[in-house]
C-alpha cells in the first residue's frame, strides 16, 4: 500500500475544491462516501465542520491535509475492510481525533481512497505534522503485515530531484495547456486523462486545482509526458527571454545589461565551446536551467554583443549614481578582491587601484562607453550612501 500525502494547506478555498471535487466523482458514479468521524455521514455537511473544527485553533496557518491510500492494480479490499485500514492510518498517524472523512475512488485501474482531514482535533490541539512522511512509510509498513497486502517501497515523486519537483508545482499548469495544444502530445493526454479531460478544458486551472482534479498518480505521470516532450523547458526558457528582453530594452549598452541580469539573480557567463569559440551561457539559477547563446534569439550572442553600444554625454551625477549601483552588484557577486575587478569591468565600469610603497591607499571608478566620463573616488560616490565601494582587502 503506497500512503500519498499532500502538502498542508490552510485556505478555505482549497478545502472547498477538494470538496468539490470528490461530489463530483461520487455524482458521476465514480466514488463512494465512507465514513466521516463526525458521524453525519454527509459529504455535503463536510466543508461546515471541517471549517468549524479547523477555526478551533487560530494559532495554525495549515488546518488542513489530504492523503490517498493506494493499493497495488489487482489487489482488492471490500469497503469495509478499506475503511479500518484508514482508521488504523489515521490513528497511528496521530490524526485519529481530528475531524475527517474517508471516500472511495474506483475511476483508476487500482483500488485507492481519498482522507481529507483536519489537522487540529476537537479539543482544538494541533497535531504536529514533523516526520510525516517518514512515519506515513512506517504506519503503511506495519499495515501491509497486519492486514497481510501485498509489500511495496514508498515511491517518492518518481525519483525527482527537489528542482524538479519544484519545476512541476510551478509550471505545471502552463505545460499541460501547452501540451494540449500540440497535436501529437495533446493524443497521449487525452487518451489517458480520458473522463478528466472535459473538465479541464471548460476553463483555466491552476496548478493545485489540476492536482485535485487527477490525483497524485495520473498527476505524476501527465508530468512525465510533459517533461519527455520538453515541455517544461520551454517554458523556463519563455521565463528568461522575457527578462533578458525588458533588461535589454532599458540598457544604453552590453555592460547595463549584465548588470541588470547580476542584480535580477539571473546567470550569464563567457564560456567557450570546444573549438574555442567564445560564446555566453545564460540561466535561471534558482532553477538549475542553463541555455547556451545559440539557443536564443541573435542579439543575445556573444557575436552581436559588442555592437551593442549607445555612445552618450551624461551628467556628473548620473554617472556617479551608476557606478555605484554597478559596484553594489558587483560586490554581491564577488568572493575576491580580484573577482570584484572583473565583476566590474563584466557591467562595464573601470576600477583603477592606487597605491605607494606602502601599499594599496584607494580606488577610482570610471564608466564605460560613455564620451564624457569622469573618474570618481570611492570615497565620492559614497558619501550619499554610507557604504565602502572599495572591496576590502585583508
Amino acid at each position: 500500500m503506497i500512503a500519498k500525502l499532500s502538502s498542508m494547506f490552510g485556505d478555505n478555498k482549497t478545502l472547498s475544491e477538494k470538496i468539490s471535487y470528490n461530489i463530483s466523482k461520487i455524482e458521476a458514479g465514480k466514488g463512494e462516501y465512507l465514513y466521516d468521524n463526525f458521524f453525519k455521514n454527509d459529504i455535503h455537511k463536510l466543508y461546515d465542520e471541517m471549517k468549524i473544527v479547523g477555526e478551533m485553533n487560530n494559532r495554525v496557518l495549515k488546518k488542513y491535509f489530504e492523503v490517498s491510500l493506494n493499493l497495488v492494480p489487482g489487489e482488492k479490499l471490500s469497503n469495509e475492510m478499506f475503511l479500518k485500514i484508514a482508521q488504523d492510518y489515521m490513528d497511528r498517524m496521530g490524526y485519529g481525533d481530528c475531524c475527517y472523512a474517508v471516500i472511495r475512488h474506483t475511476d483508476r485501474e487500482h483500488q485507492h481512497i481519498h482522507i481529507l482531514s483536519t489537522t487540529i482535533d476537537y479539543e482544538g490541539k494541533h497535531i504536529s505534522d514533523s516526520h510525516n512522511f517518514r512515519n506515513s512509510q512506517t504506519v503503511s509498513r506495519n499495515l501491509e503485515v497486519q492486514y497481510s497486502l501485498q509489500k511495496v517501497e514508498y515511491s517518492k515523486f518518481n525519483n525527482q530531484s527537489l528542482s524538479k519537483i519544484k519545476e512541476r508545482e510551478y509550471y505545471f499548469s502552463n505545460a499541460l495547456y501547452k501540451g494540449l495544444r500540440d497535436f501529437s502530445t495533446r493524443n497521449v493526454l487525452i487518451n489517458l486523462l480520458k473522463i478528466d479531460i472535459d473538465l479541464i478544458e471548460k476553463k483555466r486551472f491552476s496548478n493545485n486545482e489540476i492536482l485535485v482534479i487527477l490525483g497524485n498518480d495520473l498527476y505524476n505521470q501527465v508530468g512525465n509526458i510533459l517533461e519527455k516532450n520538453n515541455f517544461f523547458t520551454a517554458l523556463y526558457k519563455e521565463e528568461l527571454l522575457q527578462k533578458l528582453d525588458l533588461f535589454y530594452a532599458s540598457s544604453n549598452n552590453k555592460h547595463d545589461f549584465f548588470e541588470k541580469i547580476h542584480a535580477a539573480g539571473l546567470y550569464v557567463r563567457t564560456v567557450s565551446d570546444k573549438g574555442g569559440k567564445l560564446k555566453y551561457t545564460y540561466g535561471l539559477p534558482n532553477a538549475n536551467v542553463y541555455f547556451k547563446d545559440d539557443a536564443l534569439p541573435q542579439k543575445y550572442r556573444y557575436s552581436s554583443m559588442d555592437s551593442f553600444i549607445l555612445v552618450e554625454s551624461i551628467s556628473e551625477d548620473v554617472q556617479k549614481s551608476a557606478i555605484a549601483s554597478k559596484a553594489i552588484v558587483a560586490l554581491k557577486n564577488s568572493t575576491s578582491f580580484e573577482n570584484y575587478l572583473l565583476e566590474l569591468d563584466k557591467i562595464g565600469v573601470v576600477a583603477t587601484i592606487h597605491q605607494n610603497s606602502g601599499g594599496i591607499y584607494g580606488m577610482s571608478f570610471q564608466l564605460k562607453d560613455i564620451d564624457n566620463a569622469n573618474v570618481f573616488k570611492a570615497s565620492e560616490i559614497t558619501v550619499d550612501r554610507g557604504r565602502d565601494y572599495a572591496f576590502k582587502i585583508n
